[in-house]
């Protein structure tokens, strides 16, 4: 079984997603160009920024300074939301950012969703435009140079973190999810904000949803 084949075949939840990026399959990135692809049928594609290089073996490399790719999808009302995600790092220190859509200020309560991989956890950091909320996850023991799977899903006040398919945390929000966003997503950064935290590593498949991924949808993802 192939690398792609192993660990990022997707297609049966594309049409659940609102967006679904897949740098292995030629239908998301055909090997040239600037753009990342939505198999969801939404029209969410990617624009790439800073040129990071994608490799055949079905994923993009950020260096973790300028590259990202910028979407044109800004959060909605629905009460719930999944994000997923197939990475890879090249060491477990420092903050990565994989997806967020704070200001230019870098202020927290300006997005709506911000996650990062911060040393050897996933840090999530909600936003409603007034206030932010902080959730760690324990340790998940990530190993560098190797592919991982990341999920978070949202269900109204409900938080949980999946890593490589397996629950490892459930948190309460301190508001309910559902205000919709100011900005547009952006891909291997915190958001508008891109003096620091930059993503660094690979990315294979990036999807969105707006509905709570279930633990058997999870499992079907990796």
């Amino acid at each position: 079984m192939g690398l792609n084949e192993k660990f990022f075949a997707s297609s049966q939840y594309e049409s659940l997603a609102i967006l679904d990026w897949d740098a292995g399959n030629s239908n998301s990135y055909s090997g040239t160009g600037n753009t990342w692809g939505d198999l969801s049928g939404n029209n969410n594609n990617g624009t790439r920024v800073g040129n990071p290089p994608w490799n055949s073996g079905g994923y993009f490399t950020f260096n973790g300074s300028s590259q990202y790719f910028t979407t044109p999808l800004t959060q909605g009302t629905s009460a719930t939301f999944s994000f997923a995600c197939h990475f890879k790092v090249p060491d477990v220190s420092g903050r990565k950012f994989l997806i967020g859509d704070t200001d230019a200020g870098g202020n927290s309560k300006t997005g709506r969703f911000a996650l990062e991989i911060f040393n050897d956890e996933f840090r999530f950091i909600p936003g409603n435009g007034t206030t932010f909320d902080v959730m760690s996850s324990t340790s998940a023991n990530i190993t560098a140079n190797s592919f991982h799977h990341i999920c978070v899903t949202i269900n109204w006040t409900t938080v949980k973190f999946y890593y490589n398919g397996t629950l490892i945390n459930t948190f309460t929000m301190a508001f309910s999810w559902g205000n919709a966003g100011e900005r547009t997503y952006t891909i291997g950064t915190v958001g508008d904000y891109r003096a620091a935290l930059l993503f660094k590593g690979d990315m294979a498949v990036v999807q969105l949803y707006d509905i709570e991924l279930t633990q058997a949808q999870v499992t079907a993802l990796q």
